[in-house]
């Protein structure tokens, strides 16, 4: 389980599991959806900073439910803004892990999972990503391009549970004044959006070597 993590935040992500675990068995879910690769958003939700973990768990007050979360070819988007409403936790500096405990909607079954960081002040974690089907033996691949993090090579169906952690940096060297705000949905970017992703990168890697 999770045998791929590695990164600083270990200790920090074995003890969440545990909570994701019990969590698991939790009842009274909402759902949210149909999300999928269209734009705008077709859900947005807020989710507050967590002291105890200092980071974010995104999941069903007040018992930590699962979310559950239906997809849909043609919607929008689900995006998350993680805040911070309590000032004496600003700025916050370096990294944070955050942990999602979703649930799949009736009637349908996911292979794939897609979160694009949309603050430039935040980067994703390479290494420390992973994403479990509670009950379920798989090996998912974890694909990292630019600010985009891919899940594949794994199946969940009809209401099992999906636990997703990574783990975010702040790139300001004063500290970033919020969270980041994440887009995500089932499934994965069309081919043409990831060449287009390819080459920019490739074009701001060779500004960067003639600026050198």
């Amino acid at each position: 389980m999770f045998k791929n993590h590695t990164g600083s935040g270990s200790w920090r992500f074995k003890g969440l599991m545990v909570l994701a675990f019990f969590a698991s068995f939790g009842a009274g879910a909402v759902p949210i959806g149909p999300i999928g690769p269209g734009l705008p958003p077709a859900v947005t939700t807020m989710h507050d900073f967590d002291s105890g973990i200092s980071g974010w768990i995104i999941c069903e007050p007040p018992l930590c439910d699962p979310i559950v979360v239906e997809g849909g070819a043609l919607a929008g988007v689900w995006e998350k803004q993680l805040i911070v409403t309590d000032p004496n936790e600003l700025p916050l500096f370096g990294i944070h892990p955050i942990l999602e405990i979703l649930q799949v909607a009736p009637g349908q079954h996911w292979k794939k999972w897609t979160e694009i960081l949309q603050s430039k002040e935040w980067a994703w974690v390479g290494g420390s990503a992973t994403l479990e089907v509670i009950g379920v033996d798989s090996d998912p691949i974890v694909d990292l391009m630019g600010n985009m993090l891919m899940f594949s090579n794994f199946v969940a169906n009809a209401d099992d549970v999906v636990v997703i952690f990574k783990e975010v940096e702040c790139l300001i060297v004063d500290g970033c004044s919020t969270g980041p705000t994440i887009h995500e949905y089932p499934g994965l970017p069309e081919p043409g959006t990831l060449l287009l992703l390819a080459g920019g990168l490739a074009g701001l890697a060779l500004r960067r070597r003639r600026t050198q």
